[in-house]
């Protein structure tokens, strides 16, 4: 596999993936091609550990606020990387109608308010091509800005 293209990185089309949304989250363009792009690469995740893919680095796999510093931006190897030691995945999601799904969802970043405590994350689920930005905490505790910038910034670390 390549890399990245330039016209991949801007591309703009509607994602061929189905996308759920709840809140007013600013322009999600960014978001959906990223994830999307995980979502093409999927079986990387499991098949072929070298390929070159991997090390791309996606501007949306991070976490952070506009009070607290934010974690680097994570590549695909550590996102992988992170999710195969069972972290950054949540049991559950909430699908259109607001109602519990219990299917892994694996997160790719989140931004909040430390000071309000509003947020949103943005990830995927595999299982069903399923691309979801929300502002409602799939699982209660696993929601919070410095713990999740904490485990950013220590798969950031790892190669």
């Amino acid at each position: 596999m390549n890399s990245i293209s330039d016209s991949e990185k801007h591309e703009t089309e509607p994602s061929k993936y189905r996308v759920i949304q709840h809140g007013g989250s600013s322009d999600p363009t960014t978001k959906i091609r990223d994830l999307s792009f995980i979502l093409d690469h999927w079986d990387v995740f499991t098949e072929n550990l070298e390929d070159p893919i991997l090390d791309e680095q996606f501007s949306t796999a991070m976490v952070g606020s506009a009070y607290t510093r934010s974690s680097s931006a994570l590549t695909l190897r550590q996102l992988f990387g992170m999710w195969r030691k069972g972290e950054g995945i949540h049991a559950r999601f909430y699908d259109e109608n607001r109602e519990i799904i219990t299917e892994p969802l694996y997160m790719v970043g989140m931004g909040g308010s430390v000071l309000s405590g509003a947020f949103v994350f943005w990830g995927i689920v595999p299982s069903q091509g399923l691309i979801v930005i929300s502002d409602i905490c799939p699982e209660l505790g696993k929601c919070s800005v410095r713990s999740n910038i904490v485990r950013y910034l220590k798969a950031s670390k790892e190669v």
